[in-house]
């Protein structure tokens, strides 16, 4: 992979042995955390003796649930008040890292407060001086701009720093080793439903009963169990409901697919519209992200939306099918066999709008696309394949 540019320099952390406790920092959002734990299992297997607590916003707490490494996992509050004790409470625990990776005013500021002797944060302008190393807000190469999937981004950081990583949890035992596991997993040279992206989510593990016991009653017959996300947070990402109930009605004709649809926080209405038109279809219950977790590893594929799931979804194996128009798949995808993206690449995207009047990026994406790609691996696994339909 490609070296941080030359003008940020950063601490050798194989080297330090001043270091006892660490702070790392990631207020939001749920597939940007459970892609940092990559850094936060460096970080273990360097320091396996350090106090290492993680802040996150409150709502997503859960996605650091289970053996992940950390000692703690801190929400950061939301009223000023609570904050100002918050600021003074860092101050007084005395870290002796913090990596900032959301780097925001706030988070900078925190991190300076902390007076840490090494505080690490990503170069976004104003608030450097807050940092005694920078890390590059993106990756270059002979000077344009390198977009890799944020899993590997993460991997850089992890580099830069001079830290180990335990690939496919084992340690890797150069970076050569590292680099040809990578190699082999975006040919598609590893078994079907394992990469080098299939780390794990350990908030998963600690409801695999539950979600055992839940999965086994939606099964029927042999067809596999495809998950479906549909509804988006912000408008510029989201696929029309008829193309997904179009979708999902192919998927239960061509290959007897048990659909299973994933929502959370403000989506209900979404998925009830989607439910209604699809009659094989069930919505999951309201629950929270180690549960969300412990389903989708049961999945045989997930389709949808560019989401936090389909992020869960990489780190267990489970193959996805991703839209995308407003965001870059190439940041936010593996892009490897056993994950697709769909993209029309419009000259207006990827544009990183939350709002679109035509979003065409998005509504022009066929039915019988996403039903072609989806079969095709399904079809991997099972031998099964449709044709796709033109709309």
């Amino acid at each position: 992979m490609h070296q941080l540019d030359e003008k940020y320099r950063l601490p050798d952390l194989s080297s330090a042995d001043d270091i006892e406790s660490i702070l790392i920092i990631r207020f939001k959002a749920l597939g940007d955390i459970v892609l940092t734990l990559p850094i936060v299992r460096a970080l273990r297997q360097r320091f396996p003796h350090a106090r290492m607590v993680y802040v996150v916003f409150d709502r997503f707490r859960e996605a650091l649930n289970g053996d992940t490494g950390l000692d703690e996992v801190v929400a950061f509050p939301q009223r000023f008040l609570s904050r100002l004790s918050f600021f003074k409470e860092i101050r007084r625990r005395r870290f002796d890292l913090v990596l900032d990776l959301i780097s925001s005013p706030v988070s900078a500021y925190i991190t300076y407060f902390s007076g840490a002797k090494y505080r690490i944060g990503m170069d976004v302008g104003r608030q450097g001086w807050c940092y005694t190393s920078l890390l590059p807000r993106v990756l270059m190469s002979e000077g344009k701009r390198l977009k890799i999937y944020t899993f590997d981004s993460n991997i850089e950081i992890v580099k830069s720093l001079n830290l180990r990583y335990d690939f496919r949890h084992r340690a890797a035992s150069n970076d050569s080793d590292a680099s040809r596991d990578r190699a082999d997993a975006r040919s598609g040279s590893t078994r079907f439903g394992e990469d080098f992206y299939s780390i794990g989510f350990p908030a998963a593990t600690t409801e695999e009963r539950w979600a055992s016991e839940y999965i086994d009653s939606l099964r029927s017959g042999d067809g596999p169990l495809i998950g479906v996300v549909a509804a988006a947070k912000y408008q510029a990402k989201s696929w029309p409901v008829e193309k997904f109930i179009k979708l999902c009605n192919s998927l239960v004709e061509g290959l007897g697919a048990r659909i299973t649809l994933i929502w959370g926080p403000g989506e209900r209405d979404t998925v009830e519209s989607l439910n209604r038109g699809v009659p094989e279809s069930v919505m999951i219950p309201e629950v929270g992200i180690a549960k969300l977790g412990a389903i989708v590893s049961r999945l045989d594929l997930l389709v949808g939306v560019d989401s936090g799931p389909k992020h869960i979804a990489v780190l267990q194996g489970v193959p996805t099918v991703t839209l995308f128009g407003p965001t870059d798949p190439r940041i936010w995808d593996p892009m490897n066999d056993i994950h697709r993206a769909v993209y029309l690449d419009l000259p207006c995207s990827p544009c990183g709008k939350k709002k679109c009047g035509k979003n065409r990026c998005m509504t022009e994406i066929k039915v019988s696309t996403v039903v072609e790609i989806a079969s095709n691996l399904i079809g991997a696994r099972s031998g099964n394949k449709i044709a796709g339909r033109e709309e």
